[in-house]
């Protein structure tokens, strides 16, 4: 995302939520509200080695589709790369972690059934203590992330 994009969705009202949480800027495109409790899909943009221990969700299913990039994916001892185009289910209650292993990785990272809301919009205290923070798309936050050209419509 390049500083003109962000700062597109910083003066856009109608713009999906944002924000940064555990080194991964989160841009929600779709929550369980607008999907009926169906599923969840937010855009994620990751620094190169950028990582989340093993980790389980009782209740949803999750998936990656990576756009641009590459990370490895653990899923209990078996160890997934998962490239620019490719995709992989992890199945509720499934040990799973990653780490992203080129220069930056952005995926759609979806949830189903839906409700990534708590995770995204809820407080430390109801997510472990990891909490979300507001991007604040004007400042200091944005440059730090690789500069990645702009999508042609």
């Amino acid at each position: 995302m390049d500083a003109t994009h962000a700062n597109d969705l910083a003066g856009n009202q109608n713009a999906p939520p944002a924000c940064w949480m555990t080194d991964i800027f989160w841009v929600v495109l779709v929550d369980g509200e607008n999907s009926g409790g169906g599923y969840s899909v937010v855009e994620q943009w990751m620094r190169g080695g950028t990582s989340l221990p093993l980790h389980a969700h009782a209740a949803t299913d999750e998936w990656f589709n990576v756009i641009e990039g590459e990370m490895e994916v653990q899923m209990l001892d078996e160890r997934i790369t998962v490239k620019a185009g490719e995709s992989v289910w992890i199945p509720r209650r499934t040990l799973h972690g990653f780490k992203v292993t080129s220069r930056v990785c952005k995926v759609l990272n979806g949830y189903t059934p839906g409700g990534i809301r708590q995770l995204v919009h809820g407080t430390p205290e109801r997510t472990n203590g990891v909490g979300c923070r507001p991007a604040r798309l004007r400042g200091a936050e944005i440059p730090a992330l690789p500069i990645i050209p702009r999508r042609r419509r």
